[in-house]
């Protein structure tokens, strides 16, 4: 009698373990679904579809609850919030290039599933978007973002070029709401990140300008600013058309990046 006591005490907290193990690793399912979303991706998947003409990007601020990217042929902003493993994308602004049928095709499909997905998870940094259970838009965590920014004003006149690896983007509207944009191609890219790589970023905040009539509104007030990740980088105000010497090779390649957007 006591031999089958023990056994089933035996049973009984093997059976409790094992429970406590379920339980365990639900509750881990459950934590990753939870995983806070934000910062920068790269779209893997739509659909079924996995080759796309060009570079698809999606960013999420935490802080802000702002939703950003690049769609394929214009950038978008919007809003969204997050309800445990729920997501709502809304408010959605895009810019108003336009470009060949066949990317504007994967533009309207990978807004449309951004906008309509209801639910989130998180696995191994790739992000997946989730739509009457099914698995409706994938994508994996980037590793790190550079962005380039040139910008000059006057008192009555604003411009401001910014270029990342997917996009470059020009705005006279000092709202940022009106703006233009085309994709970048990797030739180009890949200039701006060698003349990117000669430059110590971490002076650049203290060079000194080669002039300065802006100061009596001879020139425009112009600014370099370089992104990478979290981190700002930004010169001093400088005349356009006269940066210093150490950038100066970058802005020309900036300016003639949207001389050459603009002919298209």
């Amino acid at each position: 009698m006591k031999l089958i006591t023990l056994i089933l005490t035996v049973f009984f907290l093997k059976s409790c373990g094992n429970t406590k193990e379920i339980a365990s690793t639900q509750n881990n399912k459950s934590i990753q679904n939870m995983e806070v979303v934000s910062g920068a991706y790269e779209i893997a998947k739509i659909g079924a579809d996995d080759i796309f003409p060009v570079e698809l990007s999606l960013e999420f601020d935490s802080k802000t609850n702002k939703v950003s990217g690049f769609s394929g042929c214009n950038n978008f902003t919007g809003t969204y919030s997050i309800d445990g493993s729920h997501i709502s994308v809304s408010q959605l602004i895009t810019t108003q290039a336009f470009c060949k049928p066949k990317i504007n095709q994967f533009e309207r499909k990978f807004l449309e599933y951004l906008t309509n997905a209801s639910s989130y998870k998180i696995v191994n940094d790739e992000l997946i978007l989730i739509r009457d259970n099914k698995d409706t838009l994938h994508a994996n965590k980037r590793k790190s973002k550079t962005v380039f920014t040139y910008q000059q004003t006057t008192r009555g006149f604003f411009e401001k070029i910014w270029v990342t690896k997917d996009s470059i983007t020009i705005s006279n509207d000092r709202d940022l709401i009106d703006t233009k944009a085309a994709v970048c191609n990797e030739e180009d890219w890949e200039l701006l990140m060698s003349l990117y790589k000669n430059i110590d970023v971490n002076t650049i905040s203290e060079l000194e300008p080669p002039s300065k009539t802006f100061q009596f509104d001879a020139a425009a007030m112009a600014t370099v600013e370089i992104d990478i990740d979290s981190d700002n980088y930004k010169t001093k105000i400088f005349d356009h058309g006269r940066p210093p010497k150490s950038i100066e090779e970058l802005v020309n390649k900036l300016l003639s990046m949207k001389k050459m957007m603009l002919k298209e």
